[in-house]
């Protein structure tokens, strides 16, 4: 693994880190300058080699090159996240560089197909390297994950694949791999011991796994005293719980926001601020017709699939806050709100467990699961037409997660979505009926 760090991958991400410290210190002026730069490189290649942008730019008179943000947010219309899901192939651009198609379920529960040039995933990558290296931190540290594994569970020889690959990609990354799909008290028990004897300088989970492992270290009074910063992501991570998990594991908890379409939008400073990234994404908050502060990212950094004034589905809980010097800082973001589920024998399973087993399927255009009081799960599926659908697969694989639970899948021509930042996609009332029945502490 230490050869690894030789590659010209890792030399230039070493390399780039710098760059991206001093980026953060530059006053604003520069800072809208660049994004300004890098806007207009993607549009140009967008309007003359993506064809829903050749359409847009001729439909709504779009400049051949914008002259300040301002008449960018004035004049590019918004991207809604059902253009993207509807007609991926027409935001691809004809000259694409070298990369692959992502699946993902998102905040939604709405699969969609992205594209990211090999190139612009690395970039995206530098940003979770350069928060790492805010606590003097290298992506060959010991790092653990707590996190799903979607393509080890993939349907064929792509799921065999991914599980003969984790593993060795793992090791050679210095990384421990904690399940998220188990997360009752002896699943969590033996999550902390691996923890303790690997010794990681940090971890990096979802936010409701990780704070329900903290629990779980406080009662039984673990520490671990490597860990220097526990990430928390793809979930919301409220005061509350950076505070639990920092008290449990006694290291700084950050968050980060991103998204597998718009990659690493912002993360936690030392400070604890959300700073935007704004040498990757051009941020907007937007006050909506019920006054929630709609967030619009614009990538700067994939070309091949650009993302312009995208509207991502998640709410911020205020307007962005823009310094004379240094990134935007994000209050917080609201979003992704959804239920731990229950197996039978009382084990927590994590919600994404719903998704990845569900995202490898094209028949899927969109979903949202249900956990009776019983722990049956019904998930209503809206189907796409003429796509098939191995249902009892599914459900074997759910039903497996969930200690023997009964699921069925509800075909429906038509699933409705929430307003941005509201959507619950999965939501056990198994598990609310635990939570009310939980002795109090007095």
């Amino acid at each position: 693994m230490r050869l690894l760090r030789h590659l010209p991958r890792f030399r230039a991400a070493r390399a780039a880190l710098a760059v991206m410290e001093e980026r953060e210190r530059w006053v604003r002026s520069d800072i809208e300058a660049f994004q300004l730069e890098r806007l207009n490189q993607v549009w140009a290649h967008a309007r003359s080699h993506i064809p829903y942008y050749r359409q847009l730019a001729q439909a709504h008179r779009l400049p051949d090159r914008f002259v300040s943000l301002a008449e960018y947010v004035h004049r590019m219309p918004m991207l809604d996240k059902h253009v993207v899901r509807a007609q991926p192939g027409a935001l691809l651009s004809e000259e694409a560089r070298p990369g692959t198609w992502h699946r993902t379920g998102g905040s939604t529960g709405v699969p969609m197909r992205v594209y990211w040039s090999y190139e612009a995933h690395r970039a995206s990558l530098r940003v979770r390297y350069r928060t790492l290296d805010q606590w003097d931190l290298d992506t060959f540290d010991r790092t653990a994950f707590l996190w799903g594994h979607s393509g080890s569970i993939a349907p064929g020889w792509a799921g065999v694949k991914q599980r003969l690959r984790r593993p060795v990609e793992d090791w050679l990354r210095n990384r421990l791999r904690l399940s998220a799909y188990r997360l009752g008290p002896a699943d969590l028990d033996e999550h902390l011991a691996r923890l303790a004897r690997f010794a990681p300088t940090s971890l990096y989970g979802y936010s409701s796994a990780v704070g329900l492992l903290a629990t779980r270290a406080h009662e039984r009074g673990i520490r671990l005293p490597s860990l220097r910063v526990a990430l928390l992501t793809a979930e919301p991570a409220d005061a509350a719980t950076r505070t639990a998990v920092a008290e449990a594991f006694g290291c700084d908890a950050a968050v980060e926001y991103g998204s597998v379409e718009c990659g690493n939008i912002a993360a936690s400073d030392r400070a604890g601020a959300l700073r935007v990234r704004e040498d990757a994404v051009f941020l907007e908050t937007h006050a909506d017709a019920d006054g929630h502060e709609e967030i619009l990212v614009t990538v700067l950094t994939n070309p091949s699939f650009p993302l312009l004034r995208y509207r991502i589905g998640d709410v911020a809980e205020g307007p962005m806050a823009r310094a004379e010097q240094g990134f935007a800082v994000l209050p917080g973001v609201r979003g992704r709100q959804n239920d731990i589920l229950v197996s039978r024998s009382g084990r927590l399973v994590h919600p994404l467990a719903v998704k990845h087993a569900l995202e490898h399927h094209p028949a899927v255009r969109r979903f949202r699961a249900h956990q009776d009081c019983d722990g049956a799960l019904t998930v209503a599926v809206e189907m796409a037409p003429d796509e098939p659908l191995p249902e009892a697969t599914v459900c074997a694989t759910l039903t497996e997660m969930l200690g023997g639970y009964p699921v069925r899948i509800e075909r429906t021509e038509r699933l409705e979505g929430n307003r941005a930042g509201k959507h619950r996609w999965v939501i056990s009332d198994l598990a609310a009926t635990r939570e009310r029945s939980a002795p109090t502490a007095s």
